[in-house]
């Protein structure tokens, strides 16, 4: 494996099994019972997980079978990808925060109201 194509099989595998992760995880939080409890988000990442390990199995033997000329736009593709599964996790993880701190605010309205009388 040359030099450059060496770094390029490096970062397709640190991408894939990133996005396998996001993937596993977003499949185990299908999969998770709504009366789990605190042992939800244990399962849904165990499911993430067990997809980053396939991922990563997966990108190690695409790296051996792809010239690297085809591995380079494979490897553009992946990273936009990626960059699109970042940019909604962020926004995923605001609107969670905004309902959150909604809810603390109407709550504390309501414990206000109900000190006052």
């Amino acid at each position: 494996m040359s030099k450059s194509k060496t770094l390029l099989g490096i970062c397709f595998v640190l991408i894939l099994g990133f996005l396998s992760l996001i993937a596993g995880t977003l499949v185990g939080a299908l999969f998770v019972p709504g009366d789990s409890g605190l042992a939800g988000p244990a399962i849904a990442l165990g499911y993430g997980v067990g997809g980053a390990i396939i991922g990563l199995i997966l990108g190690l033997v695409l790296i051996r079978r792809l010239s690297y000329d085809q591995l380079r736009p494979v490897l553009i593709g992946a990273a936009i990808i990626a960059l699109l599964a970042c940019a909604w996790l962020i926004y995923r993880v605001r609107i969670v925060q905004q309902e959150s701190v909604q809810q603390q605010i109407g709550s504390d309205a309501v414990a206000l109201i109900l000190s006052s009388k």
